[in-house]
């Protein structure tokens, strides 16, 4: 019998060793698809990140073109107010020297060359006829 229990034992130890080569196999299988998970994750996290760099890039360049864009409406704007405001001035300066000179075109006599001043009316000059002609 004791040859029966040693056999028994040597199965035994066997069965074991193979049960351990067996885990041992299954670790090493399980650490190696978690390594390739993990390389598989860090490649689609470093895609997803150079994704995300390029859209950043996308979107300062939208923000830098609409900056620019903004700018010139405005300088545009600015230019066609101003342009407007000086021909509103422009008009109206018309308007003031058109009514001045309505105003003052009643009460003012003919001009002539002998004046000095010709909105103040005659002088006393000798050369006007009925003014102190001397002859």
């Amino acid at each position: 019998m004791p040859f029966i229990a040693l056999a028994s034992l040597v199965v035994g130890a066997y069965s074991a060793q193979q049960q351990r080569a067996q885990m041992s196999q299954a670790r090493d299988q399980a650490a190696q698809q978690s390594a390739q998970a993990a390389a598989q994750m860090e490649k689609q996290i470093s895609a997803q990140k150079a994704q995300a760099d390029v859209a950043r890039a996308t979107l300062d360049n939208s923000i830098a073109q609409s900056a620019g864009q903004k700018a010139k409406l405005e300088a545009e704007s600015q230019a066609a107010a101003d342009s407007m405001d000086a021909e509103r001035r422009k008009l109206g300066e018309a308007e003031a020297a058109r009514l001045k000179s309505l105003r003052r075109s009643g009460s003012r006599s003919l001009l002539s060359d002998s004046r000095l001043n010709p909105e103040l009316g005659l002088t006393n000059s000798t050369d006007t006829l009925g003014m102190g002609t001397s002859i």
